[in-house]
């Protein structure tokens, strides 16, 4: 059931009620066959908080995901789930405006992954992702840039240049050039993003359209 829900989730199918139930039932058995102590009930408990914050459940994501994050704690050698689990509780935070303690917490996390490991540059790679996201909205474009230049640098290593991650990337700093006014150079971002969403990700999907109506808002300005 995790894995299903978490390719739902990276399929823009998160949203749909049916993810949601997956990721409950999934918590669910885990308690019963674990109990609260499991650390594999941290991946269930991250999956929820996750499709709860898609959902706009900021209070029931944070709770979901604290109790991810307590349990990675206690756990060993397991830096970049417990690294993916405070992106994912920072992500809730800059969503909800407080972009301090959310780059506070995504700075933890960077420092705690080792990035000398396959997974462990992956996941830094979705962390400068998120942080550039938060320092966007938080007015520093220049450490957003930084961070964002820094992740596609990684993603486009690992996953090659036509990929959803790397067109992820391409998105935040589309969106990061249009706020420093540089309309021009975020629409070109912003059109390469599109056309590696369009190519890898099936129609309908959420992020196709946030990309359709970042440029959208691109070319009315």
């Amino acid at each position: 059931l995790d894995l299903l829900v978490e390719s739902m989730w990276r399929h823009g199918r998160g949203s749909e009620p049916e993810a949601l139930k997956l990721a409950e039932r999934a918590v669910s058995i885990r308690e019963a066959h674990g109990g609260d102590r499991d650390p594999a009930l941290a991946v269930s408990l991250k999956n929820l908080g996750t499709l709860q914050s898609s959902a706009a459940d900021c209070g029931g994501a944070m709770k979901s995901l604290d109790r991810a994050i307590a349990l990675r704690t206690k756990a060993t050698d397991n830096a970049p789930e417990l690294a993916s689990c405070r992106e994912r509780m920072a992500t809730v935070l800059g969503n909800s405006g407080r972009y301090g303690v959310a780059r506070a917490l995504l700075e933890l996390a960077l420092r705690e992954l080792p990035e000398d490991s396959g997974e462990g540059r992956a996941e830094a790679a979705q962390i400068l992702t998120t942080l550039g996201a938060v320092l966007t909205n938080a007015g520093e474009q220049e450490e957003a840039r930084k961070a964002l230049d820094r992740a596609l640098g990684i993603r486009q290593e690992i996953y090659g240049a036509d990929h959803p991650e790397v067109a992820a990337t391409l998105y935040r700093q589309a969106i990061l050039m249009r706020k420093s006014g540089d309309l021009h150079g975020a629409a070109v971002l912003a059109e390469r993003s599109l056309d590696i969403r369009r190519r890898s990700l099936a129609p309908g999907c959420p992020d196709i359209a946030a990309t359709i109506g970042a440029l959208a808002d691109i070319r009315s300005d």
